[in-house]
């Protein structure tokens, strides 16, 4: 019998696999991004989908939201085609539960995931309940799922077992992925923060381009880079300051009344913001190097 993980190479096996992009972009990792907005696009699909704050977290190391509920029947209402994510299988050994989700977990499903190969750059993740033959994208599969969201049996969806699909590296315990994530962990941080830092001061750059003419745009575009600062690049020591600390700063200028003209703005928020997230990107791009050959060396380009 073919194993998971084999199927995924398997000529014969190929009528079931199909991949699909949920939250996620074709070029994008789970791992590693060029482009910090593919964090809120994926968390805009993830509201979008019905899963609520109390089922799902977040963290700089995942590309994507991890759910964490712990029985289907709480997150009943969520539509069926997100059910298509091997995020929504995870094993109980991977998934977070309740708890905030903490990079390290985070980093850990990471490497599981792309070290099974259940999520591709180009093509997206491996879509769970077409491997056993339900198609979530047609009425009669998105039925399927929902009743069994709804907690009635169904014989192919209760087979879907994720770790029948994980992988473990030849000479490697169980744990491996959580050694990897422990060894890894401030590197993969380190390129975050390169990575984010330059994408964002490249979207402050056409922020102020393309929008100058317009206040309320210009503002709200300002807005979002600085929301995705604040995620991505807290725990950083900058002018005697966590980051943290000093976005929040920078959050409450551009919130301020008298903050309201493109020329303020520009002032009092994107020259300090720009200023700073040019510090992380010299101070953190040797490490960004480094992460992106590792990735190279552990997975080519299934990253």
């Amino acid at each position: 019998m073919t194993t998971a993980p084999e199927a995924l190479s398997t000529t014969d096996d190929q009528a079931h696999i199909r991949r699909r992009h949920i939250g996620t972009r074709p070029g994008a990792g789970l791992l590693m991004t060029d482009d910090a907005l593919d964090y809120a696009s994926a968390a805009e699909a993830v509201d979008e989908a019905g899963l609520g704050e109390d089922f799902h977290s977040v963290s700089p190391m995942l590309l994507v939201p991890v759910p964490t509920f712990t029985h289907r029947t709480q997150v009943a209402e969520v539509e069926p085609r997100f059910w298509a994510s091997p995020l929504m299988w995870l094993p109980e050994s991977l998934r977070p539960g309740a708890d905030n989700l903490s990079d390290l977990q985070a980093l850990r499903i990471g490497w599981e995931l792309v070290r099974a190969g259940l999520y591709d750059p180009t093509e997206g993740f491996l879509d769970m309940p077409f491997t056993v033959g339900v198609d979530v994208e047609t009425p009669e599969g998105a039925a399927r799922i929902r009743a069994w969201a709804e907690g009635n049996a169904d014989a192919q969806l209760d087979s879907i077992d994720l770790t029948a699909w994980l992988h473990r590296p030849e000479g490697h315990d169980d744990n491996w992925s959580l050694q990897l994530a422990q060894e890894t962990l401030s590197s993969a941080r380190a390129s975050v923060w390169a990575s984010s830092s330059q994408s964002l001061l490249a979207h402050l750059s056409a922020i102020r381009e393309e929008l100058s003419d317009d206040a309320e745009q210009f503002t709200q575009g300002v807005s979002t880079v600085l929301g995705l600062s604040i995620f991505l690049l807290s725990g950083i020591e900058y002018q005697q300051r966590d980051t943290a600390e000093y976005l929040e700063d920078l959050w409450k200028r551009l919130d301020d009344p008298a903050v309201s003209t493109v020329g303020i703005v520009q002032r009092e928020v994107v020259k300090p913001l720009e200023e700073m997230l040019d510090f992380i990107h010299q101070h953190t791009f040797q490490a960004l190097v480094g992460f992106e050959q590792l990735l190279s060396e552990l997975f080519g380009d299934d990253q």
